[in-house]
């Protein structure tokens, strides 16, 4: 009898860890999901989407299949840039290409993402 009580404590033991890893993942995931919404309302005042268009990498896959981390680093980086307009300018051209984006400093980090 002790026995089975011992199981059924322990296979109740092990569901509950269960559920409570489950709920954990869950609960990071969505702290994840509205950090990078909050990281792409940051972005929507920067070049960076448009050279990220103009470079061909897919803006959703590039957003949300990029580690957090390092995607706050490059918005950082951007929003601190001190090229900004000479950012624009090149932008602005009908072709773009990286290696005219010499002055940028995540220039290696989005050459990493070109198809």
């Amino acid at each position: 009898m002790s026995s089975l009580i011992l199981a059924l404590f322990t296979a109740f033991m092990a569901a509950l860890l269960g559920v409570a890893i489950v709920r954990r993942s869950q609960l990071n995931h969505i702290r994840e999901r509205e950090l990078r919404r909050g990281l792409i309302q940051r972005v929507e005042a920067l070049p960076l989407p448009g050279l990220i268009q103009a470079l061909g990498i897919n803006l959703p896959r590039y957003f949300y299949g990029s580690p957090f981390k390092r995607l706050d680093e490059c918005v950082k980086t951007c929003e601190s840039c001190s090229a900004a307009q000479q950012c624009q300018s090149q932008l602005a051209r009908p072709e773009v290409k990286l290696s005219e984006f010499s002055f940028c400093p995540i220039r290696e980090h989005l050459g990493k993402h070109i198809n």
